[in-house]
């Protein structure tokens, strides 16, 4: 198995650990398996913009910021 870039595991456990099932997990994180190990900033943004609307229409507010605090990226 290729490594992957680290914040698709940080990204799953975050999820993980807010009890999301597995199939929302797979809808959120669709697409990591087209990103490189250390992809470049625009294409982490971009994917990471596609993230964060999935999570925006599939989970609850309370939920999506829980998921999102646990991201260190995410804290002001």
């Amino acid at each position: 198995m290729a490594k992957r870039w680290w914040m698709i595991d940080k990204l799953s456990d975050s999820l993980e650990s807010a009890e999301i099932d597995k199939e929302t997990c797979g809808t959120i994180l669709q697409g990591w398996d087209r990103l490189s190990q250390k992809p470049k900033p625009a294409e982490r943004a971009t994917w990471m913009k596609k993230v964060i609307d999935r999570m925006d229409s599939l989970l609850e507010e309370e939920i999506r910021f829980k998921v999102r605090d646990d991201l260190s990226v995410f804290k002001l």
